[in-house]
Parts: structure tokens; C-alpha cells; sequence
């Protein structure tokens, strides 16, 4: 365990989880929640926790326990919330689970830093691939929940999806780049042929002129249609591989690239992310 890592309690597990400290003291008893004692407390470390969300016996206790407190919204015993109007929001996403939880890390964050009284609950359906997103409490925490989901969504989605459609007209209008900076580009490597990643790599005006002297080009695109343009162009070379990934998380393996070359998709990305990527 890391010198710093952080450790909770019961009460901080019963508050996420939404459940009684009773029912997480008989997860311990029954060994599905694994911890130790310092100062003889309890205490549990945040793999301790995820283990314990995966447990099917669990999954199904919050669950169980969160369609409870919509009910209890409905019939108006949400005594314990504050504020004179009180607000429940579902929002469901299908996807497939990795998706929807590269949605809920991002979006988890923030709201938790809205919390205070009001609720948040997640939970993600299995046989329907839906992840479900329930809030309750007060307009204002609603309210901003909603704008701190949509900026989430479009940050990690609707760019990628922004050029859907365009590729053919990139292909044929878009400018190309000039020869001297592209040489210069491929003179600092000290190898004669650089694995090559051409992050946001479009319909492939770069990678075109970068493939000849490329060991090997990985075209990084996460957008279909302007991967597809590229592929077909460019789908011939042996050293071309088009891959469907976004710069913060393009797949690549640590070391495996000599250069990294944006053309023009910078300012899409998330560049502390991408940064740490690259």
C-alpha cells in the first residue's frame, strides 16, 4: 500500500453506497468486504471497496437500495433532504459498459465536489447495456449536475463525432502541409525509420507524407468516417496502421513511438490528459 493512499471507513462506504453501517459491518462478517484495523477501527483501501462493488450480492443491495429511494422520493419520505423544492432526475446512456464507465469516472468527480445533502447514485444494467445516473436533491445541485454531465459528454464524445460525414470534403479541399516542415519534422529521430504517431490523423493529409520514411505510422483517429477516408487511401502501405483510439488514451505502449506529430487537432484534445499520454 502507497505511504499516502487513502483509507476509509464504514460510514465513508455506508454514504457511497448508500447503504446501512449495519448491512456493511455483515459484508465484513461474511468476507465480501476484506479491510484492516488501525487503531481498532476499520479501515479499507480503495481496491478493498472496488472488490466489493463487483460482488453480485452487493450489486444488487445498492441497487435494490437506490430504486427504494426513488420510490421513497415519490411518495414524498425523502424526509432528510433539504431544500423547499426537491428534484429526482434520472439519466440513462446506453453503452457498453467500458463506455459508460469512461463517462462516470470523468463526470463522478465533479459532481461529488457538488454534493453536500443532495444525492448522487450510479449503477449500470448488464442485460439492458444501460448506465443509469440518478439525482436528488435541490434545483440549484440538479441543475448543475445536468451542465457538468452535458460538459463531460461533449468533452469526450461530441468531438470525436463532430466531423462525421465532412471526410469526403476534407479529402478533397483541405490543404496539405509544407514539404520543409514535414522534412524537418522526420530529421529529428536519430533512426532512419521512426515508428511514427500521428495523433487526430483525419483523412490522412499527414500521414501521406509521412508514411515513406516511417518504419512504421500509427494513424491515430477516433472520428469513423475520417479514419475510413485515410484507410482507404492509405490502407496499401504495410507500415500503416490505422488505429481508433482519442490522444488521451491512444493504446500505444509506453516507449513504442519514437515521434508524435499533431498537424491541426490539438485544440480538441484534453491536453493534460493527452499530455500524460504522450
Amino acid at each position: 500500500m502507497g505511504e499516502f493512499e487513502k483509507l476509509y471507513t464504514v460510514d465513508d462506504i455506508a454514504k457511497l453506497t448508500m447503504l446501512t453501517t449495519r448491512t456493511i459491518r455483515k459484508y465484513l462478517k461474511d468476507g465480501l468486504l476484506t479491510g484492516r484495523k488501525v487503531g481498532g477501527q476499520w479501515r479499507f483501501t480503495e481496491e478493498n471497496i472496488v472488490k466489493l462493488f463487483e460482488d453480485s450480492t452487493t450489486i444488487k443491495d445498492i441497487a435494490d437500495t437506490h430504486r427504494q429511494e426513488v420510490i421513497d422520493f415519490i411518495d414524498g419520505v425523502n424526509t432528510d433532504l433539504s431544500g423547499e423544492i426537491q428534484i429526482c432526475t434520472i439519466a440513462d446512456y446506453y453503452a457498453e459498459k467500458e463506455k459508460a464507465a469512461e463517462l462516470t469516472e470523468e463526470f463522478s468527480g465533479i459532481i461529488s465536489q457538488l454534493q453536500g445533502s443532495n444525492r448522487f447514485f450510479y449503477e449500470y444494467e448488464e442485460e439492458q447495456n444501460k448506465a443509469r445516473y440518478t439525482f436528488l436533491g435541490t434545483p440549484r445541485y440538479v441543475g448543475r449536475a445536468m451542465d457538468c454531465l452535458c460538459a463531460v459528454w461533449d468533452r469526450i464524445y461530441f468531438t470525436h463525432s463532430l466531423f462525421n460525414r465532412k471526410a469526403v470534403s476534407y479529402a478533397r479541399y483541405r490543404p496539405s502541409y509544407p514539404k520543409g516542415a514535414v522534412d524537418l519534422l522526420l530529421s529529428l529521430p536519430e533512426k532512419e525509420k521512426p515508428v511514427i504517431a500521428d495523433i487526430g490523423s483525419g483523412t490522412g493529409k499527414m500521414s501521406e507524407l509521412l508514411i515513406e520514411k516511417a518504419g512504421c505510422l500509427y494513424a491515430i483517429e477516433p472520428n469513423a468516417d475520417m479514419r475510413e477516408a485515410a484507410e482507404h487511401n492509405l490502407g496499401k502501405n504495410e507500415n500503416y496502421v490505422s488505429v481508433n483510439a482519442a490522444a488521451e488514451d491512444t493504446g500505444l505502449d509506453a516507449g513504442s513511438v519514437d515521434l508524435i506529430i499533431v498537424a491541426e487537432a490539438y485544440h480538441w484534445f484534453d491536453s493534460e490528459k493527452t499530455r500524460l499520454e504522450f
